[in-house]
């Protein structure tokens, strides 16, 4: 739970496509863990917190997601170009 709570957190925005999503990353969000948060820092990665904390990033993390339905057709979107664009999105995602 700690790391899927920390890959959230880092997200500039988050979206879901239902009410019980919403409710299911919302919590998640809320998890929080001392011991893992102090082993974490302690460990050899703290360069990249240090890191992190000289260059903070714009804007704080996301403390819930908003409901984007119903889902849009992208048959359009996949005309776009391609070229001289940078890979700035992460899609995360669930199926069940």
């Amino acid at each position: 739970m700690y790391y899927y709570t920390s890959s959230l957190r880092v997200a500039s925005f988050l979206m879901v496509n239902s009410s019980w999503t919403k409710s299911h990353v919302d919590s998640v969000l809320q998890h929080s863990d001392i011991v893992l948060d102090v082993l974490h820092f302690l460990s050899p990665l703290t360069t990249f917190r240090i890191l992190d904390w000289l260059n903070p990033r714009v804007g704080s993390p996301p403390s819930s997601a908003r409901i984007v339905y119903p889902p849009c057709d992208t048959r359009k979107m996949s005309n776009f170009p391609l070229n001289n664009r940078q890979p700035v999105i992460l899609s995360v995602a669930q199926f069940r």
